[in-house]
């Protein structure tokens, strides 16, 4: 490590100079459209429908036979405060990006009552924007924290807003057809790739037919123009970055989620829309990126130094990986580096 970081030190450049350029897409987008048929918003369903609070759509699951918190599970008050930080970095790039909350469902469908299932709920900052400007609807949030965002979690002003807690979004416990929309992000930190196809076809229980499925992943490997000057050391980094595994899960699904979508032959008018963030360069936008994926590699980085050394563990200090961190993403910003965004929306087919 400290041979690598000798060697980082002589790439070190601040800055990413004068020109503006754009990552691919010209303006950083491009849809693809699977398949289609008719409109992509379900007939609007009056979320006080039943019982006021939800109590109806719950079903209850056993426990997992082999639990595992694949979550990077804070422990301590300051890794509660970093979670909270990253998760709501996250989601303003994201928002930033694609210049919404939603899509897929329309706006007059939320303003006139729907219900709604948050895939991935974390801190709650997605289901806060939403309730507040949709109050008519009704939310739920489902995730794996069993409880350690809690105090995050108070920020809802909608009583009928719960957060529900489970062992794996491949079990959800909740009746078949209950939700108008169910939308996602930033799943693939927690879901294994084997578990994809099936939380898929969990989400797809619990839409009603003519639901809509909104899911919204990055690909937290950067990515460069195929033109680029990439210093060797930066290509070393970046494959074990690729290599390194936290419970099966896998780093690049984000351009896969689409297939396992059309592959569960469940949807219509499947949309797919990929963008692009710039990673410490092109104004704010990119300087917000880099602070995200800073502070994200440096909470793996004995991990990944332990992945660039063959296995064996380095014995470099906090500072040393800072300074590894901050050089690293120096020269993504010099080399026009990016991340990949995708979205994927889709109507639940009717019944034949």
């Amino acid at each position: 490590m400290g041979n690598t970081l000798d060697t980082l030190r002589t790439h070190r450049r601040r800055g990413s100079g004068s020109s503006r350029r754009y990552a691919p897409d010209s303006d950083g987008t491009s849809a693809t459209k699977v398949n289609s048929s008719h409109s992509t918003s379900p007939a609007p369903s009056k979320a006080s429908s039943g019982s006021s609070g939800g109590d109806g759509m719950f079903s209850p699951i056993p426990p997992h036979k082999d639990p595992l918190l694949r979550y990077f599970q804070p422990s301590a008050a300051k890794e509660v405060s970093d979670g909270c930080r990253f998760t709501m970095q996250q989601h303003v790039l994201l928002k930033k990006v694609y210049r919404t909350n939603f899509m897929g469902i329309s706006e007059h469908a939320l303003q006139s009552g729907i219900r709604v299932l948050d895939g991935c709920a974390a801190t709650g900052i997605w289901i806060s924007e939403m309730e507040q400007e949709f109050p008519e609807s009704q939310f739920f949030g489902l995730d794996l924290t069993f409880g350690v965002w809690s105090d995050t979690q108070l920020m809802f002003g909608n009583k009928r807003t719960r957060i529900v807690e489970t062992d794996s979004f491949s079990r959800i416990p909740f009746k078949p057809n209950v939700f108008d929309y169910v939308h996602e992000q930033a799943n693939l930190f927690i879901t294994p790739e084997v578990e994809w196809p099936q939380t898929i076809r969990e989400f797809t229980r619990v839409l009603k037919p003519g639901g809509i499925l909104d899911l919204v992943e990055v690909d937290p490997i950067p990515s460069f123009d195929p033109n680029a000057d990439i210093p060797p050391f930066l290509v070393h980094t970046l494959a074990a970055q690729a290599a390194i595994g936290f419970g099966g899960v896998d780093w690049r699904v984000a351009s896969k989620v689409a297939q396992y979508v059309e592959a569960s032959n469940a949807y219509t008018d499947i949309q797919v829309i990929r963008r692009t963030i710039p990673i410490g360069w092109d104004g704010e936008l990119g300087q917000l990126c880099r602070i995200h994926m800073e502070g994200a590699q440096v909470a793996i980085m004995p991990v990944l130094a332990a992945a660039m050394n063959n296995g064996t563990p380095s014995n470099a200090s906090p500072e040393d990986f800072s300074q590894f961190s901050g050089a690293f993403f120096d020269a993504c910003g010099q080399s026009l580096a990016y991340i990949l965004t995708f979205r994927v929306t889709a109507r639940k087919k009717y019944q034949e």
